[in-house]
């Protein structure tokens, strides 16, 4: 089982039999977490140390399965919160990472043959 797939597994206390009765449903969920995060990283891959990330958001993701567009849902005397945005508590950290990684405009040069 891969690395990633196994820490998520792990994350939402299921055993590897329960686990393989989700694994399609983590996998996808993965792959849109990925895409997402690249975009919003400005990268075509998601860089190794924001692997963490990913994990954390698809255990989120996996959670609210049947409460996708809920804000927060009421069980008898319980009330679950939803965050709207997945990658809200990551900001400050995916910020960062774009403005150290943009293109010094101030280094390029053009040469005229």
């Amino acid at each position: 089982m891969d690395g990633n797939l196994n820490e998520i597994r792990k994350r939402l206390g299921l055993n590897e039999e329960k686990f393989e009765k989700v694994k399609e449903r983590v996998e996808s969920l993965e792959t849109d977490t990925r895409s997402q995060l690249s975009l919003l990283l400005e990268s075509k891959t998601v860089p190794e140390e924001f692997e963490f990330i990913v994990r954390a958001v698809v255990v989120k993701r996996f959670n609210r399965f049947k409460n996708e567009g809920m804000k927060s849902i009421n069980q008898s005397e319980e009330t679950i919160t939803y965050d709207s945005d997945d990658f809200g508590e990551y900001e400050s950290i995916i910020n960062k990472y774009v403005d150290d990684n943009k293109p010094d405009t101030d280094s390029r040069t053009v040469e005229f043959i």
